[in-house]
C-alpha cells in the first residue's frame, strides 16, 4: 500500500560539461534553461547564469565547443533533453548591479554552417552524397535511400547544411539531429513514448489554424533528357503521399476541392527519368501539405517530448483534435519556477469532413461529451497528481526477454476475455481483460518477493509498497505471455523498471509489455477526471481492443493510495460504481472498492478514482 505511485513535483535540471556534472557554485548561479529544439534547422539551448556574485565565466568550465548535456525533469526522473557543443556566450551587465552570463549551445547541425562549398559528386545517389557529407563530419547517420544515381552532381557555393537541408526538402523528407547523430527521413522519432495531451487534464493552452494558402492537389515535374532526346515527367495526387498524419481526410475533404484547379507543373533541368520526377513531385506535395493544420501546446514540462514524435491531441474540437507531429519544442526551466513544454505542431491529414459521415473524432467526442455529462458520480483528485503519473520512466527495449511457453490456464483465460454479454438494452459489451490464472494469487506479503527494496528509502519494501509493482506484473505477463515479468523482476538492481524513488509510471509498463514481448502492439490510456459508469461502459462496447485495467484506491481509515488489477463493476442503485478486483495484498480480504470517497470510512472500504488502461487487439482482427 502506501503512497508510492505519485511523482515529486518538484522540477530539478542536471548540466553536464565536457562529462563531467557541474559543480554546486555553477549550479548555484543557474538560474534558467531554455532549450529551442526544431526540425530541419539547428537545435539550441540557452543556460542563464546569474554572475553579480560568482563570475561563470572567469572559471574556464565553460569554453568554446565544450560538449554540453542537459537533463530536466522530476526528482528521480529525469532524463536528457538536449546534446550539443557551447557556440556563444554572451554577458549583460544590467542596473542595479545585476549581470547575467548566456550560454548558447547548438546540436551537431551547427558544424555544418561554417564553411562554403563547392564539390562535385559523380555517379552517386544523392541519399549516398548526404551520408558521405554527414560521415565527413564523423557523426552517425540515419539516412533514407531517395534521389537517382545521376553522372554529376554540385553542390554550389553553399554550406553543407544548406546542402543537406534544400535536398531533403525538394525530396519531402525531415532533417533532424540528436546526439552525434542526423536523420533524414520521411518521419524522424527519437522516442516511442505514447504523447497524449487531453485539454481540461494535462494541456495548460492549446491553440490551433486551418490554412488553404499554398494547399495543392496534385503537382507534376517535366525536364528534358538530352541523352535519349524525350521527355522526363512525373504526377502525383494528394492521395499518394507516403506520411498522413492526423487521418484520413485532406484539405480536399474539407472545402470545395478549388474545383480541381490547384494543381501545380514545374520545369526542372536536372530531372534524371520519370521516378526521379516522380519523386519530386510527391516530395512538393509533402511540403505543401503540412501546411494544412498548424497548432501550439503547452503543458506541464515532459521531457518525453522531442522534435518529430507524434502527439495525441483529445477534447479540443473535432476539426482539430488528433494527432500532430511536434515540429518544434521548447522546454523551459527556471530555478525555483515552473517546468513548461511548449509544441509547435503540424499535420496534414485529419479526421472530419463536411461530408456527412461518421468519423473517429466524432465517436469520441460524443462519448467524451456523454461522460463529462455524468461525472459528478466519480471521485475527482487535485489534476497534479495525475500529471505527475504520465512522466516517463521507460528503460531501453533493445533486448527482448522471451519465454512465451503459454500453459493451458493461461489460453483458457485468454478465450475468456473474448466472451460477449449484453446489458438490459442488448448493446454488446465485452468483457475486460483477465488476469491468467498463474498471477492471480500474488501478493506483495509473498516470501519471493516480500523484502525486495524498491528503492533506498528505510522501509520501502515490496511488502510495504509494492501494490502497484504486483498488479502490474501480472498484467505484463497476462498479456505478453512472458512469465519472467514477476514483482522481483520489476526491481532487480542490473534493469530496473521501478525509478530510483520506487515509483512506476505508466510509461515504464509500456516499456516492460515491449520488453516481454516485442511482437506484442500495445496502446495506453488513462482516466480520472473522466472516470464514471459511461467511461467504463464505452471501454467494453470496444470490439477491437482487450482492455485491462489497473486501479488506483483510496483505502479509508487513513491507510493512502493503494493500486489492483479491475476485471469489472457493476453500478449500484444509487449509481455508485462497485468494482471487481483482483486483490494485490492480503490485506485486500474482504475489502470493498467503489467510486465515492465517503463511502472508504474504515480500513475495509475503498474509493478508486483512477484508471489506467492497457489494450490488445483482440484475435481475428
Amino acid at each position: 500500500m502506501g503512497d508510492r505511485e505519485d511523482k515529486h513535483l518538484t522540477p530539478v535540471w542536471i548540466v553536464y560539461v565536457d562529462g563531467k556534472r557541474l559543480d554546486t557554485e555553477h549550479e548555484g548561479a543557474l538560474q534558467r534553461i531554455h532549450m529551442d529544439d526544431v526540425l530541419n534547422d539547428v537545435g539550441a539551448c540557452i543556460l542563464e547564469f546569474d554572475t553579480s556574485a560568482v563570475k561563470i565565466a572567469e572559471k574556464g568550465t565553460f569554453t568554446l565547443e565544450s560538449v554540453v548535456s542537459v537533463h530536466m525533469g522530476y526528482k528521480d526522473d529525469c532524463e536528457q533533453v538536449f546534446s550539443g557543443e557551447v557556440t556563444d556566450f554572451e554577458v549583460q551587465c544590467n542596473e542595479y548591479g545585476h549581470e547575467q552570463l548566456l550560454i548558447t549551445c547548438r546540436n551537431c547541425l551547427y558544424k555544418m554552417q561554417n564553411a562554403h562549398k563547392s564539390t562535385s559528386f559523380e555517379s552517386k545517389r544523392l541519399s549516398d552524397i548526404l551520408r558521405g557529407i554527414v560521415d565527413s563530419y564523423s557523426l552517425q547517420s540515419e539516412i533514407d535511400d531517395f534521389g537517382a544515381t545521376k553522372d554529376y552532381q554540385v553542390e554550389l557555393c553553399a554550406t553543407d547544411f544548406d546542402f543537406l537541408i534544400e535536398n531533403a526538402r525538394k525530396y519531402g523528407k525531415t532533417v533532424y539531429a540528436y546526439e552525434s547523430k542526423v536523420y533524414v527521413k520521411n518521419e524522424v522519432t527519437v522516442r516511442d513514448d505514447d504523447i497524449i495531451l487531453e485539454w481540461g487534464k494535462s494541456l495548460i493552452s492549446f491553440t490551433a489554424q486551418e490554412h488553404l494558402k499554398g494547399q495543392l492537389s496534385s503537382c507534376a515535374f517535366t525536364g528534358w533528357d538530352e541523352n535519349n532526346c524525350e521527355a522526363i515527367s512525373g504526377n502525383a495526387s494528394l492521395k499518394e503521399i507516403p506520411v498522413k498524419i492526423g487521418g484520413s481526410k485532406s484539405w480536399e475533404d474539407n472545402s470545395n476541392g478549388a474545383g480541381g484547379k490547384w494543381t501545380s507543373t514545374f520545369v526542372e533541368e536536372n530531372l534524371h527519368d520519370n521516378d526521379d520526377a516522380k519523386e519530386r513531385a510527391i516530395g512538393k506535395l509533402i511540403e505543401s501539405s503540412f501546411a494544412y493544420q498548424t497548432g501550439t501546446a503547452k503543458c506541464e514540462g515532459d521531457y518525453r517530448i522531442h522534435p518529430g514524435m507524434r502527439v495525441n491531441i483529445k477534447y479540443v474540437g473535432k476539426k482539430f483534435s488528433g494527432e500532430y507531429i511536434a515540429d518544434r519544442v521548447e522546454h523551459d526551466l527556471s530555478v525555483g519556477g515552473a517546468f513548461i513544454t511548449k509544441i509547435h505542431l503540424k499535420r496534414n491529414f485529419c479526421e472530419t469532413s463536411i461530408h456527412k459521415e461518421a468519423s473517429t473524432i466524432d465517436s469520441e467526442m460524443a462519448s467524451n461529451q456523454s461522460a463529462n455529462a455524468r461525472e459528478g458520480n466519480a471521485s475527482v483528485i487535485p489534476m497534479n497528481a495525475s500529471q505527475t503519473e504520465e512522466q516517463n520512466n521507460s528503460e531501453e527495449t533493445s533486448a527482448v526477454e522471451n519465454n512465451t511457453q503459454t500453459s493451458a490456464a493461461e489460453n483458457s483465460q485468454a478465450n475468456n476475455n473474448n466472451s460477449i454479454v449484453a446489458d438490459n438494452n442488448e448493446e454488446i459489451l465485452y468483457d475486460f481483460g483477465k488476469i491468467a490464472a498463474p498471477y492471480r494469487d500474488w501478493k506483495q506479503q509473498d516470501d519471493e518477493w516480500k523484502d525486495e527494496k524498491l528503492s533506498n528509502a528505510a522501509g520501502d519494501t515490496m511488502e510495504i509498497h509494492g501494490c502497484k509493482v504486483v498488479s502490474a506484473a501480472r498484467l505484463v505477463c497476462t498479456i505478453s505471455k512472458n512469465n519472467k515479468f514477476t514483482p522481483n523482476r520489476f526491481t532487480d538492481k542490473k534493469n530496473k523498471i521501478v525509478d530510483g524513488n520506487g515509483n512506476l509510471s505508466q510509461s515504464a509498463i509500456m516499456s516492460a509489455i515491449k520488453k516481454a514481448n516485442s511482437n506484442i502492439v500495445v496502446k495506453s490510456d488513462y482516466f480520472e477526471k473522466q472516470l464514471n459508469e459511461s467511461t467504463l461502459k464505452n471501454l467494453k462496447k470496444d470490439s477491437k481492443y482487450i482492455h485491462y485495467i489497473l486501479g488506483r484506491a483510496y483505502i479509508g481509515g487513513g491507510l493512502g493510495q493503494h493500486w489492483v488489477n479491475i476485471e469489472d463493476y457493476t453500478v449500484l442503485g444509487n449509481g455508485v460504481i462497485e468494482y471487481k478486483i483482483v486483490p494485490s495484498s492480503k490485506n485486500d480480504a474482504g475489502r470493498v472498492f467503489r467510486s465515492n470517497s465517503s463511502f472508504a470510512t474504515d480500513t475495509k472500504k475503498a474509493y478508486i478514482n483512477k484508471i489506467e488502461v492497457y489494450s490488445i487487439e483482440r484475435k481475428g482482427n
